[in-house]
């Protein structure tokens, strides 16, 4: 499990409760930290849990090709994530 944050404590957190790597995102860019790990793979899973734009875009960007992004942040009004559709959609079945 990757966990990606920017804050120390919650990094440390996420280690103690099982985490193999972490990524904080204030000092290197997260999708390309966590593609790295992945050996450019991306992840089977990720989890969104800010319900901000810029972080959902991430987390797409971070699964692999069939992989899946469960989304649970909730946004501010009407925020909306620009999401690109060719690798939406481009994704195959593993």
């Amino acid at each position: 499990m990757i966990a990606v944050d920017v804050a120390a404590d919650k990094l440390e957190a996420a280690i103690a409760l099982g985490a193999t790597a972490v990524v904080n995102a204030t000092d290197v860019d997260p999708v390309a930290a966590v593609r790295e790990l992945t050996a450019g793979e991306g992840v089977d899973v990720a989890f969104e849990a800010l319900g901000r734009p810029a972080t959902v875009a991430q987390a797409f960007r971070m699964a692999r090709d069939g992989g899946s992004v469960v989304c649970v942040g909730i946004g501010a009004g009407a925020a909306a994530a620009e999401i690109e559709i060719t690798h939406l959609v481009r994704r195959g079945s593993g």
